[in-house]
């Protein structure tokens, strides 16, 4: 699946190793890094700062502005540099994924919020259980009064600064920080993640409503209504054209409803005219859930046993 063309940022906690041994891993792959003090300055090279949040000496390892498969290959080859240093990820660790978030509308951002607290306990299932546990770096987001967050977006939403989905990176680098996946040196659990964050901010945007421009001589065509006989597998059939091994997973029909009511409405999403603008950012979200979903269920040591079908 490719990754959108959407700027990110990844941070990665981790221990048992030491500064020294990452540069020197991360310059023999290419990639240019630096220790520094705790610091929010975007870098143009990888770098290494405290985090006292962490224990047996940790430090967190946070990347330059990435965007894109070129982003994401840099990050393979991090991962990779990071355990070639000898690094580790325990239970005080995290992975966080900035997306970045500007020109997006109030009301889009806070959907980002809004949806993850609708998916939220289908999303614990693929995570350690110590990392849902509603700490005080991985606040959950269900509860959250989403009225009062939409009359704080002139605080910047502060107040969600640790919260898996923390809003409150806006105002510091215009970014939406994903913070519930649990430490990893692993390569292939971060790439998933980073398409998953992006994938979901993606399909968390609402679009606005068409304008239909008329003039003399075009005369004004009625909207399209939705009908007794537009079905979901109508609109499945039209949303996924060249993807049906989606149709064919176990509980689709309550899963799809649910993510394109979250993006447009789900009347409006049947209308014909809508099936275009939707089916990339659908589809994008449905693959790269899939294949975060896999890559935990395929590791049993840091995923729980929760098994979902889809």
């Amino acid at each position: 699946m490719t990754i959108a063309n959407r700027r990110f940022g990844i941070e990665i906690e981790i221990v048992g190793t030491t500064r020294d041994r990452v540069i020197e891993a991360f310059r023999a792959a290419g990639l240019a890094c630096e220790s520094q003090s705790y610091n929010h300055e975007v870098c143009a090279a990888w770098k290494l700062v405290d985090d006292g949040s962490l224990s047996r000496g940790g430090f967190e390892v946070v990347s330059p502005i990435l965007c894109g498969e070129e982003g994401v290959a840099e990050v393979v080859k991090a991962a990779h540099a990071l355990v070639e240093a000898g690094a580790q990820a325990n239970n005080t660790c995290g992975l966080h994924v900035h997306v970045d978030a500007r020109g997006m509308s109030t009301e889009s951002i806070v959907n980002v919020a809004r949806r993850y607290a609708r998916f939220e306990t289908e999303i614990e299932s693929w995570m350690p259980r110590a990392r849902n546990q509603n700490s005080t770096y991985c606040r959950q987001v269900r509860g959250t009064n989403f009225d009062e967050l939409m009359r704080a977006a002139g605080a910047r939403f502060e107040y969600t600064d640790r919260g898996r989905v923390n809003l409150g990176a806006m105002a510091r680098h215009g970014t939406i920080e994903f913070r519930h996946h649990a430490g990893t040196t692993s390569a292939e659990k971060m790439e998933n993640w980073i398409r998953f964050c992006v994938g979901f901010l993606e399909a968390s945007i609402i679009a606005p409503a068409p304008v239909a421009t008329v003039t003399a001589e075009t005369p004004a065509t009625p909207p399209v209504v939705p009908t007794t006989t537009d079905t979901l597998e109508t609109m499945a059939a039209a949303l996924f054209a060249g993807h049906s091994h989606v149709l064919e997973l176990s509980g689709w029909r309550n899963w799809l409803t649910d993510r394109i009511n979250s993006i447009y409405g789900f009347e409006g999403a049947l209308s014909a005219s809508r099936y275009e603008p939707i089916r990339e950012r659908v589809r994008t979200f449905v693959e790269a859930e899939r294949a975060l979903r896999l890559a935990n269920r395929n590791n049993p040591t840091t995923a729980t046993t929760t098994q979902v079908e889809f």
